[in-house]
């Protein structure tokens, strides 16, 4: 019974978190005039990644052996997250007209600060998007 209840809790736990998190992310990743496309392209390239290391897990657990096959998963598990760490930019507070002009340089694609574009030599600007207040009393000081 252990095993049954461990598997059918990761099944549960996957699809409740992890597995949705990238779908209700394509929203806010790719800008408007391509949204439709890249989505239906970073979908399909999920489901073929997917049909892919479904296929190889009983060639691979041959090769590794389970207890290496997991640490295997397991170490490619931490270089992704090790590489989102580093290149994922932060933009909690910054508006899309903001991050897209940040990557319309081509330059700044590994450049993770973006920076508020509000302010323009002292004084302020209409910002698109909605008014962070806790953010605008900070500048203040």
């Amino acid at each position: 019974m252990v095993p049954l209840i461990f598997l059918l809790g990761f099944g549960f736990f996957t699809y409740l978190c992890i597995r949705l998190l990238p779908w209700m992310l394509l929203g806010e990743v790719f800008p408007n005039n391509i949204r439709s496309t890249a989505a239906g392209a970073a979908a399909s390239s999920s489901y073929i990644f997917g049909f892919t290391i479904n296929k190889l897990y009983f060639p691979m657990r041959d090769l590794f052996s389970l207890s290496g096959l997991f640490i295997f998963y397991g170490l490619i598990n931490l270089l992704g997250m090790a590489g989102l760490a580093v290149l994922m930019p932060e933009t909690e507070s910054r508006s899309l007209a903001d991050i897209e002009e940040h990557f319309a340089d081509k330059s700044k694609t590994f450049d993770t600060h973006i920076v508020r574009t509000d302010k323009d030599a002292g004084r302020r600007r209409v910002k698109a998007g909605a008014d962070n207040l806790a953010l605008d009393m900070l500048e203040k000081f």
